[in-house]
């Protein structure tokens, strides 16, 4: 039974662990207790006035020490301008796909149609009336005016995507400069609704 001499507890209290941070490009990445410091140059022990809380960063001269909320609020404001240049191109993608096809060989059509069409308009080749003509069928309509139908389609969509790339151009710009998660929101809503009025 341990002795307890004047209110004080003799038994032996176990040593805590010491804590670890790992770094990647100078910012806490990764905290963790463990008995020897784990393999690689990237982990250093905490100081001992650690905080679980609160966020660190390496100074130039190797020191650990504890990152300003502002440099913070930098970094969270970066990263949702990554987000958002990337929810960007997905909605440039889904919303140009009707004018160059999902896929490749959607893509691949549209071109032989539009090259087609354009042959017929000019000059009437017999080999692409063929690719034309079962569209035309299809729609009770004949192979000239099918071809024109696609000619103007080919010419919209022309339009709809440069008309959507200076959109997407002048957005990009737009985020660059944001000063805020609610600004970047704000940001893409108005390319989705811009880009929805446009067709």
């Amino acid at each position: 039974m341990p002795l307890i001499k004047f209110g004080i507890d003799t038994r032996k209290r176990r040593k805590p662990m010491p804590i670890y941070i790992r770094f990647e490009h100078n910012k806490q990445v990764e905290t963790t207790t463990l008995e020897s410091k784990p393999i690689g140059n990237d982990w250093y022990e905490a100081p001992k006035n650690f905080d679980w809380q609160k966020s660190y960063q390496l100074t130039e001269g190797g020191e650990i020490a504890q990152r300003s909320q502002e440099d913070i609020e930098l970094e969270l404001l970066q990263n949702a301008k990554f987000s958002a240049l990337s929810n960007l191109r997905a909605y440039y993608d889904n919303y140009t796909n009707q004018y160059t096809g999902v896929s490749h060989q959607k893509s691949k059509s549209y071109q032989i149609q539009e090259k087609a069409a354009k042959s017929i308009l000019a000059d009437q080749d017999e080999k692409d009336k063929e690719i034309i003509e079962p569209l035309a069928k299809v729609r009770g309509i004949t192979v000239i005016e099918m071809a024109r139908i696609i000619e103007e389609k080919a010419k919209k969509a022309v339009k709809e995507i440069i008309k959507c790339e200076e959109l997407e151009d002048i957005t990009k710009k737009k985020i660059a400069e944001a000063k805020s998660k609610n600004e970047l929101e704000n940001l893409l809503n108005d390319f989705k609704q811009k880009i929805q009025r446009n067709g």
